[in-house]
């Protein structure tokens, strides 16, 4: 692999890790009417406990999701081989991560129960090796992590 194809594979890599943004950001666009009302937050024997507006409910998978996105920009920039690719998974597995929050906070209070969904929260973590993947192992004449 060449230093161009290296340097070609890491800037996709981040790309996706920023992609639960762009859906979350999306997602926020198509379903602005729920966003601009209130939402429960929290249930009580199946009735609705606590209620806010649902912006307030968008901050953490938001703020989640920006963060993912710099780390991964960061570690690309100044990393290791085996440190970013370790770094794009993290990122991109805790942006997928609240965007699950999202979602389900979304479907539970479309349908009200939304149990079945706890089961779709290993799927998207898992899906961070999507730019793992993409990473590769680099270009071996770089590589600094190996034991002399």
């Amino acid at each position: 692999m060449t230093e161009a194809q290296d340097r070609t594979r890491q800037m996709i890599a981040v790309v996706v890790c920023w992609l639960p943004l762009a859906v979350l950001i999306v997602s926020v666009i198509a379903s602005w009417d729920a966003v601009a009302s209130t939402i429960t937050t929290q249930w009580n024997a199946g009735e609705p406990a606590t209620i806010a507006p649902a912006w307030t409910a968008l901050l953490l998978p938001a703020g989640v999701c920006i963060i993912a996105g710099i780390a991964a920009t960061s570690a690309a920039i100044d990393g290791t081989n085996r440190g970013r690719r370790i770094a794009y998974l993290a990122a991109f597995g805790a942006g997928c991560a609240a965007l699950w929050v999202w979602f389900s906070l979304l479907a539970a209070n479309d349908s009200g129960d939304a149990p079945h969904r706890l089961l779709l929260f290993p799927f998207f973590v898992l899906l961070g090796f999507i730019p793992w993947a993409i990473a590769g192992r680099g270009i071996p004449s770089a590589r600094t992590d190996q034991v002399a």
